[in-house]
Order: structure tokens, then sequence, then C-alpha cells
């Protein structure tokens, strides 16, 4: 895990900058965080917040340029008490001179490849699930809290369509993911304090504080022209679909509750006989 360092105040001549990445060939980011505004809710969300955050899509991220190689490009980006300006200066996140790792970080699968003959084929892609188990131990080695997979084929390339990791001493410990009745799937980010879900194929935050789905900036105009008397009906709809959906996830929220805690005590119970083996073994 990366040691936390001392940003320096002042920088002396040209910084390291991250180099160019070629831009995604998929649709991924664009229908799952940038279609529904994912990154402008979380990003409203912690500016209203006392503890403000920098959320970012698609920025490098490495342990120091000046050591290793490997840059991760998380799809979504939490960073809590971190130099933006340093950031993009650097054209990217490198945690020797931040600081401190990213809170948060989320990643889509790419979607599989089109059929021979399609106007457009798509690149071969590596396996997936051991694309996540390689990606995921650079996270854990940079310190970042929390590490989130998703799936948005519904477990085509992937063992899980929704999973997250948790430094919990050190190492990486799933979060436990509640299944709903409906088939949504719910787990909770400690680092953001808030419900990640995968419901419908719309991934969505919801604030257990307040009892609501963060807004995304459709709800938000929509919200706004209706109380100041100009809604169509289309804002309508939208913001009665957004109290139903409000009002069920309440619900939820409490079933998910009860299911994650009896899950997290299980996982930690697990880890705690996996340790206590190595210790054994050591000692023999």
């Amino acid at each position: 895990m990366v040691g936390r360092t001392i940003t320096p105040i002042q920088e002396f001549g040209r910084l390291p900058q991250f180099p160019d990445f070629p831009p995604r060939y998929d649709m991924q980011p664009f229908l799952h965080l940038h279609q529904h505004a994912i990154q402008s809710a979380l990003d409203c969300h912690f500016k209203r917040a006392a503890n403000p955050a920098v959320v970012g899509s698609q920025i490098p991220v490495s342990a120091s340029l000046s050591a290793r190689g490997d840059i991760r490009i998380p799809n979504l980006m939490v960073a809590f008490g971190i130099d933006c300006d340093l950031m993009i200066r650097q054209w990217g996140y490198e945690i020797e001179r931040q600081g401190k790792a990213p809170d948060f970080a989320l990643e889509l699968a790419p979607p599989e490849p089109r059929p021979p003959g399609a106007a457009f084929e798509m690149p071969p892609h590596p396996n997936g699930l051991v694309n996540f188990a390689e990606h995921r131990l650079d996270y854990e080695r940079y310190g970042t809290l929390e590490y989130w997979q998703l799936d948005p084929g519904g477990v085509q390339l992937h063992d899980a369509a929704l999973a997250g990791d948790r430094m919990l001493d050190g190492r990486y410990v799933p979060i436990a993911i509640t299944s709903m009745e409906d088939g949504a799937l719910w787990g909770y980010s400690e680092a953001l304090e808030l419900y990640i879900c995968w419901e419908d194929r719309v991934l969505r935050f919801y604030d257990p504080m307040i009892g609501e789905y963060l807004r995304t900036h459709s709800e938000v105009v929509a919200e706004n022209r209706m109380a100041e008397g100009c809604a169509t009906d289309s804002d309508v709809n939208l913001v009665a679909r957004y109290r139903a959906a409000t009002k069920a996830a309440r619900a939820k929220v409490e079933a998910a509750s009860r299911l994650s805690g009896k899950a997290r005590i299980a996982t930690l119970e697990a880890e705690v006989r996996r340790l206590r083996r190595r210790a054994r073994s050591s000692t023999s």
C-alpha cells in the first residue's frame, strides 16, 4: 500500500505528466455514467457536504510516475481532500504527490465483441475475471479504500453484475451485495456513505441519511420547472417516477441493511479464519 507523503507546497520546473491515452472504443461510460448524469449527481452531492470531494471519470491513477509504470483509469473516481489543481497540471492522479490514494474507484466491464459480420466489430477483450482480479490487486496496493466493479451485460464477462471490495487492515474484503426481490442489487459504500444500486440497468446512488436517491440533472430540472409552474407532461412524469422509486427504495434499504449486516459478519468471520490459518502455517 502506498504510504502517505506530504504534497509539496511549491513545484519547481515541469511536473511529470501522465501519457496520453486513446479514448475508449465502447459506449459503456456514456450509457451507464454520462447518459444518466451519475458523475454530476455525485459531484453536486459532495459539493454540499462538509467534506468536499473531487469526482472524476477516466482520470489515470498511478502510485508514482517516477517509480512504476502501472496506471489504472477508473471509469468513476472519488477522492476527498486532494489537490485538484495538481491533478489537472499532471493530467492524472499521482498518489505519491497527492499524499493519498483515491477513496473510491469504480470500473465498468467492457461489452462483449460484436458478432462477425457486424458493421463494426469490437476488438477482442482479455478474460474479464482476470482483468478485474488484476485491477483489484493494483487498487489494493494503491491503498484505495473501495474498489467497485459493474458488469452491465448481466454477468456475461464477470462473476457478479455488481461487486465491491473494502480495505480492512491493508487488504480488500468483499462488500456484501443484497439481491432484492425485483432483481435490483444494492451494496453500501462506507467511503461515500451511500448505497450503490443497480436497478433496471441503471446505476444510482441512494443517500440513507435523507432517504432519497441522488437526483440526476434531468430530475433536478424537472422539479425546478414544477416549482416555477412551467413543467411539461414529461417533467411531471419524470418527477412522479422518481418519487415512486424513492418510496420503494426506502423499503428496500431496510431489507438491505438487515441482510448486509448478516453477510458482513460472515465475511469478517471468514477473514479471521483465513488469518488464523496463515498464522498457524507460518509458525509450524
